[in-house]
């Protein structure tokens, strides 16, 4: 509807035209040296330049078709039909769209301007190379001037066509398959069942489900990497082991398969603390009497707080119990787990331990820390905030679980 603006918006119709002769190609503007360098680059691809050719000559022609439709049709034929008489924009809206228009023409007439500053440059960063090319409105009389010639004539007979062009374009549409707008529509659609369907399987609510969620995503993770990279750990037992570290295997192993077997949610901690008794065993037996005093510790504690949560719980019968598939499943995830776990400290311990790390805190830990134990002065003087941020995590756990203990149910009223 919009036709006619020009004798009421001259300033606008004027800078559209020089958009729309620079969009178009059309000489002496900058879009015409940016199309000769297309047409340049389309036929200096030797693999395919019959296909390559062609198609840079469409769509340069519809753009010249659609450079006049933006930049011509409202201005030109006919008296406006608008609700409102039309009038000039103010200068702090058409002053941008003019600046661009006449940076058009001026590095047009005089591409040297842009050519040092702007195009050499970035034709290098892509590159990686150093380039040397030279801009020109005028190159002669050659082929893609001619191919520039062609795109004109041929935008302009698409405008003047445009109507019977769209009829024709409709037509064929509703005939085939798929088209452009319904190919579109269904996969925006796709995308919002696939999107639905995401969120219902990773935000269910239940915290199960995320656990097997991370858990599966950990063990898809650690051997989707080993199996790309071949990094699988060589699983060689030890040739000489002690009866005190098989007597410590022995022990995790039966805290796991107690912890299995029982039906009782204080029973099932009070075994599992023995897997974390057994680890502490482990570190006392390779020399770290300190870490192996600081997992007991924390393994005593966890069970006597979990323990005193579970006196709240509500007693665990059989009607609590998982149905088989979904404990074999989570048997199954568990224990890939598990192995993905053994995978990766196996690789880690199998290959060569850099020490730059341990041999630093090992100088500097009684000049600069003052204290012989390595281990309390990382903690301390080192990582003195990390610890402080550890600190204050265990606090605030500490004050949530204190406020969960001292809830009480509301008492039920009487029908």
């Amino acid at each position: 509807r919009l036709r006619g603006l020009a004798k009421s918006m001259p300033i606008t119709a004027v800078v559209a035209a020089a958009a729309g002769l620079s969009m178009a190609g059309v000489p002496p503007f900058l879009g015409f040296i940016g199309k000769e360098l297309k047409y340049e680059g389309a036929l200096a691809i030797a693999q395919e330049p019959w296909f390559v050719v062609p198609a840079i000559v469409l769509a340069n022609a519809l753009m010249v078709a659609l450079a006049a439709i933006v930049s011509y049709r409202p201005f030109h034929g006919g008296t406006p039909d608008t609700p409102k008489s039309p009038h000039e924009a103010p200068w702090t809206l058409w002053i941008g769209p003019a600046l661009l228009a006449a940076l058009g023409l001026a590095f047009g007439v005089v591409p040297a301007l842009v050519s040092g500053t702007l195009v050499e440059p970035a034709a290098e960063a892509v590159l990686g190379r150093p380039v040397d090319f030279y801009l020109a409105l005028w190159h002669g009389i050659n082929i893609p001037l001619m191919m520039s010639v062609l795109t004109l004539v041929l935008g302009i007979t698409i405008y003047i066509q445009r109507f019977r062009i769209e009829s024709v374009l409709h037509r064929i549409g509703e005939r085939l398959p798929l088209s452009g707008d319904r190919g579109f529509d269904g996969f925006m659609t796709g995308l919002k069942a696939l999107a639905a369907w995401q969120t219902r399987m990773l935000q269910s609510g239940l915290m199960t489900h995320y656990l097997r969620i991370v858990f599966i995503t950990t063990v898809v993770a650690i051997i989707g990497t080993a199996a790309l990279r071949e990094a699988w750990p060589s699983l060689q037992l030890p040739s000489e082991s002690s009866l005190r570290e098989w007597a410590v295997v022995g022990l995790v192993a039966g805290g796991t398969i107690m912890t299995l077997s029982l039906w009782s949610r204080l029973a099932m901690i009070c075994a599992l603390g023995t897997v974390g008794v057994g680890v502490a065993l482990i570190f006392l037996e390779y020399g770290a009497p300190d870490l192996a005093i600081t997992q007991l510790l924390v393994e005593t504690l966890v069970v006597v707080l979990v323990a005193i949560v579970m006196l709240r719980l509500p007693r665990f019968g059989p009607e609590d119990v998982l149905a088989p598939r979904r404990r074999l499943g989570n048997a199954v995830i568990a224990g890939a787990v598990g192995l993905a776990t053994a995978f990766v400290l196996i690789g880690i311990t199998e290959g060569p331990i850099d020490r730059r790390l341990t041999t630093f805190f090992e100088q500097a830990s009684v000049p600069d820390a003052y204290g012989r134990n390595i281990v309390n002065v990382i903690l301390v003087d080192f990582r003195a905030l990390d610890t402080f941020g550890e600190i204050a995590v265990v606090a605030v756990a500490g004050l949530a679980a204190l406020g969960v203990l001292r809830l009480r149910r509301p008492a039920r009223r009487e029908q």
